[in-house]
């Protein structure tokens, strides 16, 4: 997805650099972690992840000026700032694509938190990944806690 890093050539596509990051050698480096780990810590590893996924989809849910816009797959949240967070009425789309843009180029800008987008039948939206292997569940929670913050100033209904 090309975003204002792709554009201005920030973004280094490292599978282009080396053989050993190109498709072929994918089940090399799934064997790799499977030698190293285990299968067992392999699934806790999976388990934790997916379970701070779905506490992310929960604190959505709760929050009426958020919207999840697609359903969870493993440890992968997409939401967007609801168009209703805006005004009352629903034809306001476009307007919510701005700025939910606005709202990860800011989450993003703070060099704490990576999320990327995507564009489901035009709409924009935010995908929250939980993946990395040190996250804890206080990682994921100052990162909703930060979109919260960062979507108040372009709110017009907040609770």
């Amino acid at each position: 997805m090309a975003n204002e890093s792709t554009e201005l050539g920030k973004v280094v596509d490292y599978k282009d650099w080396q053989i050993s990051l190109s498709r072929r050698f994918q089940a090399l480096k799934l064997w790799m972690v499977l030698m190293s780990y285990g299968t067992t810590a392999l699934w806790e590893y999976i388990r934790k992840h997916v379970k701070m996924a779905k506490d992310i989809e929960g604190l959505v849910n709760m929050d009426a000026r958020f919207e999840i816009m697609v359903p969870r797959y493993f440890s992968m949240v997409c939401f967007r700032v609801s168009p209703y967070a805006i005004s009352q009425h629903r034809d306001n789309d476009h307007k919510a694509n701005e700025l939910n843009q606005m709202l990860l180029e800011l989450v993003n800008a703070t060099g704490r938190f990576y999320m990327t987008h995507s564009v489901v039948g035009g709409v924009y939206i935010i995908r929250f990944y939980v993946g990395a292997g040190l996250t804890e569940d206080r990682h994921v929670n100052m990162a909703w806690s930060w979109c919260k913050v960062k979507q108040l100033p372009f709110s017009v209904n907040q609770d």
